[in-house]
C-alpha cells in the first residue's frame, strides 16, 4: 500500500499545484463574469457526464481487479467493451438532451451548455482508461493522465492565449474540449499497452449485464450525487446569472481542494485494497479504514489551518486583488467542511466496493436532499457565501449518514475514531 501511496501522492503533489495554475491563470487572464462563465461550463460538463461515465471507474475498478484476480480474460474484454458502446450510445443522448434544454428553457446559457456537453464523450473516454488502469494495478498511471495530462495541456493553452487573444470564456472551453479528448484517446492506447490480457471487442452476455448494470447504476447514483453535492450551487449560481459569485465560488473551491487532497490520494489507490481486505475478514477491513482516515487527516489538519488564517493574502497573491473579499469566506467555510469529511476517511468507498452500495446510494441521496435545500436558499440569499455554508453541510451531512450505514451493515466505524 505505501509504494502505491506514495506513487500516486507524487502524481497529485505535481498534479493539483497544476490544476490551481490553471484557474490561477484564467482568474487573471479573463475578467471576473468570464471566468464566472468558464466554470459553470466546467462544472455543467462534469454534471452532465454523470450518466455517460459516473458509474464506469468504479465498477471497472472492480471488475478488472476481479478478473485479474482469476485469470478471466473473457470478463476483462467484456466489461471493456460494454463501457466504450455505453460511452458513445448515452453520449449521444446527453448531447441531444442539452440542445433541446439551452433552445427552449436556458437560451442565454444555450452556448455554455452545447460546449459542456461536447465535452461528455472525452470525458467518458477518460473515466474508462482511469478504471481500467486503477484495477489493473496502475493507480498512479491512472491518475496521471487526468491529473498531469490535462492541466498541462490546459496551461500551455493558456500561456498562449495571454499572447493577445480575445478573453472570453469560450475560447478557453475548447481548449478543454481538446484536451479531454486527447487524454481519453490516450489513455485508452495506455490500456492497450499494459494490460496482461489482450483487448479486443467482446460483447457480454445477458447475465453480464445483469449484474453490471444495477451496479453501474448504483455507482453512477453515488457518484453523480458526490458530483452534484459539490457542483449544485455553481450550476445554479451560473443558471442563475451571477457569474460573479460562480467566479468567487471558483476560487474558493480550488483552495479548498487542498484540504481534500489527501484524502483524494487515499480514495484513488484504495479501492483493490478494500477488495482484499474485505476478503481477509472486517477487522483487516476496519483496520485498513483507519489507517487511511488517520494518515489523511494528519496531513489536510495543517493544510486548513493555513487557508484559514492566511486566506486572504494568499488569494490576493494568487487569483488576485479582485477575488479577496469575496472569496475568502466561502474559502474558510470549505475548507472547515473538507477537514470534517476526511475525519470520517471512505466510507462510500468502503461500502461501493464491499457491496453494498445501494446502502451508500440511500445515505448519500437523503444527504444531497439536505444539501440541495440549503444551497438553494442560503444561495439566492447571500450568494457565494451562502451556497459554500450549504455545500459544507451537505458535504458533512453525507458522510455522517454514510457512516452510520457502514455500522448498520459492516458493523464497524469508518474514520479516524
Amino acid at each position: 500500500m505505501m509504494k502505491a501511496l506514495a506513487s500516486v501522492s507524487a502524481v497529485y503533489v505535481i498534479g493539483v499545484p497544476l490544476a490551481l495554475i490553471v484557474n490561477i491563470v484564467l482568474a487573471r487572464w479573463l475578467p471576473v463574469e468570464e471566468f464566472g462563465q468558464y466554470s459553470f461550463a466546467i462544472a455543467a460538463a462534469t454534471f452532465l457526464a454523470v450518466p455517460v461515465s459516473g458509474g464506469l471507474p468504479l465498477l471497472l475498478t472492480r471488475e478488472v481487479s476481479t478478473s485479474l484476480l482469476a485469470g478471466n480474460a473473457p470478463v476483462f474484454q467484456r466489461v471493456l467493451t460494454t463501457s466504450l458502446v455505453w460511452v458513445g450510445g448515452a453520449s449521444l443522448v446527453v448531447i441531444l438532451g442539452a440542445l433541446i434544454f439551452g433552445t427552449y428553457i436556458m437560451p442565454g446559457r444555450s452556448s455554455l451548455l452545447m460546449m459542456a456537453a461536447l465535452m461528455v464523450p472525452a470525458l467518458g473516454l477518460m473515466a474508462v482508461g482511469e478504471g481500467v488502469l486503477k484495477g489493473a494495478g496502475f493507480p498512479a498511471l491512472a491518475e496521471a493522465t487526468r491529473q498531469l495530462a490535462v492541466p498541462s495541456i490546459l496551461i500551455v493553452a493558456a500561456l498562449w492565449l495571454l499572447q493577445g487573444a480575445v478573453a472570453e470564456a469560450g475560447v478557453m472551453l475548447q481548449f478543454n474540449l481538446l484536451a479531454y479528448l486527447f487524454v481519453g484517446l490516450a489513455g485508452l492506447w495506455i490500456v492497450m499497452q499494459v494490460s496482461k490480457f489482450p483487448v479486443r471487442p467482446l460483447l457480454p452476455g445477458r447475465a453480464h449485464l445483469q449484474a453490471w448494470g444495477p451496479a453501474m447504476l448504483s455507482f453512477a447514483l453515488i457518484s453523480g450525487m458526490t458530483i452534484l453535492s459539490t457542483q449544485f450551487a455553481t450550476l445554479l449560481l451560473g443558471l442563475l446569472g451571477n457569474d460573479e459569485h460562480v467566479a468567487y465560488l471558483r476560487v474558493a473551491e480550488r483552495g479548498a481542494l487542498l484540504v481534500a487532497f489527501p484524502l483524494m490520494i487515499i480514495n484513488a489507490i484504495i479501492g483493490p485494497r478494500i477488495v482484499e481486505a474485505n476478503r481477509a475478514g472486517r477487522p483487516a477491513l476496519q483496520a485498513l479504514s483507519r489507517q487511511s482516515a488517520r494518515l489523511t487527516l494528519a496531513l489536510a489538519l495543517p493544510v486548513a489551518l493555513i487557508l484559514i488564517s492566511l486566506g486572504k493574502p494568499l488569494i490576493g497573491l494568487t487569483f488576485g486583488d479582485d477575488y479577496v473579499e469575496g472569496g475568502y469566506l466561502p474559502l474558510v467555510v470549505l475548507s472547515v467542511g473538507q477537514l470534517l469529511g476526511v475525519a470520517f476517511g471512505s466510507p462510500a468507498l468502503i461500502l461501493m466496493m464491499t457491496g453494498h452500495e445501494r446502502l451508500g446510494v440511500r445515505a448519500q441521496a437523503t444527504g444531497l436532499s439536505m444539501m440541495m435545500v440549503s444551497v438553494t436558499v442560503l444561495a439566492v440569499l447571500f450568494g457565494a457565501d451562502g451556497a459554500a455554508v450549504g455545500i459544507a453541510i451537505g458535504l458533512v451531512m453525507t458522510k455522517l449518514l454514510v457512516v452510520l450505514a457502514v455500522r448498520r451493515d459492516l458493523g464497524f466505524l469508518p474514520g479516524v475514531i
